[in-house]
């Protein structure tokens, strides 16, 4: 399950604090700044935790690719984000509602049309037909309270095609402002040891 908080300026978001509470490798949690190109994140827990320097509980990066996307907590992430008004807006056109939950499917390229989110997730551009089956749960406000995806993995590593992925998400604190703050320094680095080989870091 993921807890996404993101703080909005100008109409766009921010920073974004995610927190898996499960997922293939475990508790993890990530923040980012800076919505583009050479944007900071930060990553703890999951399997970037069994990489960090011994005292460090964060990992920190510039790489755009582990801040936005699904790689950030895994394979485990929720691709669909309702805090993107025109992402909603399909949801909410591809749905059928019932009650308080709107159910109904949308393909990997229909999200990259419309999702910012969506568009840099490692799925995206495996298999744009890949259809991702969803449920939204709306507050008695009206807001979406929760999101339930379900997909098929039918492209990328041997070991992953085929793989069903389920993730069910909870938003809390729609309209009101979120503090998102850069970890303690003193407990972040931005090398990582792999394979016992320290002072490791991503080329770019």
């Amino acid at each position: 399950m993921t807890r996404p908080r993101q703080a909005p300026a100008q109409g766009r978001v921010k920073a974004l604090d995610v927190a898996a509470t499960g997922g293939e490798h475990g508790p993890e949690r990530a923040i980012g700044f800076n919505h583009r190109i050479g944007g900071t994140s930060y990553r703890s827990g999951g399997l970037v935790g069994k990489w960090l320097k011994k005292g460090t509980t964060w990992w920190k990066d510039r790489h755009q690719t582990h801040l936005w996307h699904t790689e950030l907590l895994g394979y485990d992430e929720q691709l669909v984000n309702p805090g993107e008004p025109a992402t909603l807006a399909a949801l909410l056109r591809n749905g059928v509602r019932s009650g308080d939950t709107v159910t109904g499917a949308i393909t990997f390229k229909e999200l990259e049309r419309v999702s910012r989110w969506a568009e840099h997730a490692s799925h995206i551009g495996w298999d744009g037909d890949t259809r991702v089956s969803y449920t939204l749960t709306l507050s008695p406000s009206g807001l979406v309270s929760g999101v339930r995806s379900t997909f098929t993995l039918a492209a990328g590593l041997d070991e992953l095609v085929g793989k069903i992925v389920h993730v069910d998400t909870r938003y809390e604190r729609w309209g009101g402002m979120v503090p998102i703050k850069a970890p303690d320094p003193r407990k972040t680095t931005s090398e990582l040891c792999v394979e016992k080989l320290c002072k490791w870091r991503l080329p770019g």
